[in-house]
C-alpha cells in the first residue's frame, strides 16, 4: 500500500516516455506493471495528464475496424494505382509503336524522295551536256558557214574579174575568142560553185535553226528539271520538318509519361510505406 501511494506523476512520466521510446503503447496496466504497483486511479490521472501535455496522440485509441478499413483502403489504392499505372504503360508503347511505323513510313517517303531527286539530278546533268554539245555543234556550224559565205564572196569576186577580162579579151581581138570562151567556161564554172555554195549556205541555215531549236528545247528541259529538283527539295524539307515535329512530341510525350511513372512510382512506395506502418501499429494498437 505504501508502494502504490507513492507513485508520482514523475514516475508515470518517466515509464510513460520509456515505454514509447521502446514503440509500446502506455497504456495504464502496462505502466503499474513497468511500476509494480500503484494506485490505478493515481496513474490514470498522471497519465491523462502525461498525455495530454503530449497532445494527447500518444494514448489515441484507434478501433480495430478503423485499422482495418484504413488497411484495406491502402490496399485498394495501391491496387488501383498499380492498375493505372500498368494501363497507362500499355497506352504509351502502343503510342510509341505508332510513332516508331509513321517513323518508318516517313524515313521510306525521304528514301523515294531522294530517290526521284537523284535521278532528276542525273538527268539534268545529262540535258546539260546535251545542250552543251548542240551548243558546240551550232557554233560548229557557224563558223563553217562563215567559212562558205567567206569561199562564196571570193567566188563572186573571181567571177566578176573573170567577166571583166572578158569583156576586155572581146574588146582586143576576135582572136582570142579562145580565150575568152576558156574563161566563159571559168564563169560558168564558177557559177555552178556559186549555186552549190548557196544550197550549202541554205542547208546550213537549216540545220543551224534546228540546232537552236534544240538548243532552246534542252533549255526548256533544263529550267523544268531545275524547278521539279526544287519542288523535290522543298517537300524534302517539309518533310523533315514534320519529322522533326512528330519526333520532338514524341520525346516530349515520352518525358512526360516518364515524370508522371516517376510520380506514381514514388505515391507506390508512399503508400506501400503507410501500409506497412499500419500493419506494424495495429497490433500495439489492439494490445
Amino acid at each position: 500500500m505504501s508502494k502504490q501511494s507513492n507513485v508520482t506523476r514523475e514516475d508515470v512520466y518517466r515509464v510513460a516516455d520509456s515505454m514509447v521510446a521502446e514503440g509500446l503503447r502506455p497504456s495504464v496496466r502496462n505502466v503499474q506493471a513497468q511500476l509494480g504497483g500503484g494506485s490505478h486511479s493515481t496513474i490514470t490521472r498522471h497519465l491523462k495528464a502525461w498525455r495530454e501535455r503530449q497532445g494527447g496522440s500518444a494514448g489515441l485509441e484507434v478501433p480495430g475496424t478503423v485499422i482495418d478499413a484504413i488497411t484495406s483502403y491502402v490496399n485498394e489504392v495501391v491496387v488501383r494505382r498499380t492498375q493505372q499505372l500498368s494501363q497507362r504503360l500499355e497506352a504509351t508503347e502502343s503510342d510509341l509503336a505508332h510513332l516508331a511505323d509513321l517513323l518508318g513510313s516517313r524515313e521510306r517517303e525521304i528514301e523515294s524522295l531522294r530517290s526521284d531527286l537523284t535521278a532528276a539530278d542525273d538527268r539534268l546533268r545529262s540535258a546539260e551536256v546535251l545542250a552543251a554539245n548542240r551548243q558546240a555543234e551550232l557554233q560548229r556550224l557557224q563558223g563553217l558557214l562563215e567559212t562558205k559565205a567567206a569561199e562564196l564572196q571570193e567566188a563572186l569576186q573571181h567571177l566578176a574579174q573573170a567577166s571583166a577580162q572578158t569583156e576586155v579579151a572581146r574588146a582586143v581581138t576576135d582572136k582570142e575568142s579562145l580565150w575568152a570562151d576558156q574563161i566563159e567556161k571559168a564563169r560558168q564554172v564558177a557559177e555552178e560553185q556559186l549555186k552549190v555554195l548557196r544550197g550549202e549556205k541554205v542547208e546550213l541555215e537549216r540545220r543551224l535553226a534546228a540546232t537552236a531549236a534544240e538548243c532552246q528545247r534542252l533549255q526548256s528541259q533544263v529550267v523544268e528539271l531545275t524547278r521539279s529538283l526544287e519542288r523535290s527539295s522543298s517537300a524534302e524539307s517539309d518533310l523533315n520538318a514534320a519529322l522533326r515535329d512528330s519526333v520532338n512530341d514524341l520525346r516530349q510525350q515520352l518525358e512526360r509519361e516518364r515524370q508522371e511513372r516517376v510520380d506514381l512510382a514514388d505515391k507506390l512506395v508512399q503508400l506501400t510505406t503507410v501500409r506497412q506502418e499500419c500493419e506494424k501499429k495495429v497490433p500495439q494498437i489492439r494490445e
